[in-house]
């Protein structure tokens, strides 16, 4: 028989971070996943290192340590939706999913998003078949209307997210070295392409004065100890990311605000389209979690003509922790063009699905 999750295990996975009011609920979670998946797979959700110097492990009085209450709440919060869903015709499909990992082939946010629905008091079918295929649930809220029909996808790593890492780590090193005992910024005004940033790195490497490349870039410096983000934002604004280099021995530090769009929505749209019916209300969820620029980089790039007319709405998502716990933004795109108009009733679904993602989560202290 599988050792089961005690009160004690708790305050270690959630570093005392977890409410005594919520240990039943935690523990009827992880000892309900730990009998269909197993204690091997919920400790790749839970636990960050594993140590195995023995002076060490004397020193902590363990052997490996866990990420903490945020894992711990999305471990309880699955095994919630779960059991809203366990029973549905369908259901086997996303549990075969679950069994490589939580996040395989996006069973998480399908999982997340149709228990999200069924909480909203909507009728929900798992993996109907569309045409030569299926797509990932349909619902109605009442049991006289149609059908409407979701495809649930996910924006994962990309070229924008790649370069943003690379170019970033690149400038803020060369930009943290120009003046030591400084914080030295520098701002990119615009989205460049390869030949401004290569302008842009040369600039750098040759220790500029404190000023402007063209419309390209602005750089300045302020005492270490300084907040510079009030200023930075005077020249630019959101979204933008922030990459940061230095070294204490040299007493060099450096910043860089830039942003490189994410491109993805077109080649996602053309993705998803053929998994949603032509002749039914249809909806595509598509998370941006690892998208840097937000909603902001899509909604610009999201424009409904041919081919995609008979998609009724797209809603984009963005998970996160804050410090009222997990909360999900959503925000809905209506196709006014498309051939499948939304109905009342599907106005409604949605508009519930939004005031449910504005309330924060939280089994935290």
């Amino acid at each position: 028989m599988i050792a089961q999750y005690t009160e004690a295990d708790l305050k270690e996975i959630s570093n005392d971070q977890l409410s005594v009011k919520y240990y039943g609920r935690s523990l009827t979670a992880l000892n309900g996943l730990l009998n269909m998946f197993g204690k091997e797979w919920i400790e790749k959700e839970l636990i960050v290192y594993h140590i195995s110097d023995e002076s060490i492990i004397k020193i902590l009085g363990k052997a490996k340590l866990y990420s903490g209450i945020s894992s711990l709440e999305r471990l309880v919060f699955l095994w919630e939706d779960i059991e809203l869903l366990k029973n549905l015709p369908g259901y086997n499909e996303l549990h075969e999913k679950l069994k490589t990992n939580i996040r395989f082939d996006n069973v998480d946010l399908e999982i997340s998003i149709t228990a999200d629905i069924i909480r909203c008091q909507g009728e929900v079918e798992l993996e109907p078949s569309v045409g030569n295929g299926f797509c990932d649930f349909r619902v109605k809220t009442l049991k006289s209307e149609a059908w409407v029909y979701g495809e649930i996808s996910r924006r994962n790593n990309s070229k924008a997210k790649t370069d943003i890492e690379e170019k970033g780590n690149v400038l803020s090193e060369l930009v943290s070295q120009i003046n030591p005992n400084r914080h030295c910024v520098i701002l990119i005004l615009k989205n460049i392409d390869e030949n401004e940033y290569s302008k842009i790195v040369t600039w750098l490497q040759s220790n500029p004065e404190e000023g402007s490349l063209d419309d390209l870039a602005i750089f300045f410096t302020a005492p270490l100890s300084t907040d510079v983000t009030s200023k930075a934002f005077e020249y630019i604004s959101a979204p933008i990311t922030v990459r940061q280099s230095g070294n204490v021995h040299k007493g060099t530090f450096g910043s860089v605000y830039f942003h490189i769009p994410d491109k993805g929505a077109k080649s996602k749209l053309n993705e998803k389209k053929k998994q949603l019916p032509n002749k039914d209300t249809g909806l595509l969820f598509i998370d941006l979690t690892n998208v840097a620029g937000g909603f902001t980089d899509w909604e610009e790039q999201i424009k409904f003509k041919n081919p995609i007319k008979h998609i009724s709405s797209i809603i984009l998502l963005r998970d996160g922790v804050h410090s009222t716990g997990f909360k999900r933004e959503m925000k809905i795109i209506v196709n006014h063009k498309s051939n499948n108009a939304l109905t009342e009733s599907a106005k409604k679904l949605l508009d519930n699905l939004l005031n449910l993602a504005k309330q924060d989560k939280n089994l935290m202290q």
